[in-house]
């Protein structure tokens, strides 16, 4: 499926569907052609959203054997498109970043190399990690670290399917239980450590679900911003 978001006419989006790749590819041809003619800077490159390298490269190389050459096209893997899409219609001129899995990795891995082993609510944790006895182990720094790159795809995986959990989370006044305690609270210090490295260096670091409920709530009030936006192509 080829999708074509049109953001300065007034968001129109244009669906093109076949079982059929090189027609697509076709389609996508023509209609990135199309726009690049009506564009009044022609060096500005169409952004097309697509979900993996390999189908780049493949789109690259067919359609540079259609065309005799293929060039300027920026290729965006989901999350970073629809952060610039949300930059886009940021006002602020002190962007946040967008922290990303190694990030989050080392965050976490800190917080799990510090953990208070005392705490009832990650039990869970410790006892994985150091047993029942807490005896150090030669495998303990693979554990840190696989239970880290773990716990972070969890972590994104919950802000787009598990919304109303995360956000039940932010308040600190929830109660829950067990596992889900646990995580919880790994969550909130997790945020602690983000807000302490955004107060050092001014540069806040968020989700890209965080800079969606940022954005999204005076980006709708003031739909003018939307018409600076340029067309977004998604194969």
């Amino acid at each position: 499926m080829l999708q074509t978001i049109n953001l300065e006419n007034q968001m129109t989006i244009e669906l093109y569907f076949s079982n059929q790749l090189d027609q697509l590819a076709d389609r996508f041809s023509d209609v990135v052609t199309d726009e690049i003619r009506g564009k009044d800077n022609i060096l500005e490159a169409p952004v097309v959203i697509v979900p993996n390298s390999n189908l780049a490269k493949w789109l690259q190389l067919l359609l540079a054997e259609k065309n005799s050459i293929f060039m300027n096209v920026g290729f965006q893997y989901l999350e970073a498109g629809l952060w610039g899409m949300l930059a886009a219609l940021d006002p602020a001129e002190n962007k946040p970043d967008r922290v990303d899995n190694d990030q989050l990795k080392i965050f976490l891995l800190h917080i799990l190399q510090n953990l208070d082993r005392s705490d009832a609510d990650f039990i869970p944790i410790t006892h994985y990690l150091f047993g029942e006895d807490g005896a150090e182990r030669p495998d303990d720094a693979a554990r840190l670290w696989q239970l880290s790159e773990k716990i972070a795809h969890l972590f994104k995986e919950y802000e787009f399917h598990r919304t109303d959990m995360i956000q039940k989370w932010a308040v600190a006044a929830t109660e829950t239980e067990g596992m889900e305690r646990c995580q919880q609270r790994l969550f909130t210090q997790l945020k602690i450590l983000r807000d302490e490295l955004a107060s050092r260096t001014g540069k806040q670091l968020l989700s890209t679900m965080e800079y969606a409920d940022l954005v999204l709530p005076s980006a709708r009030q003031d739909g003018s911003k939307a018409a600076d936006l340029q067309s977004l192509h998604f194969f």
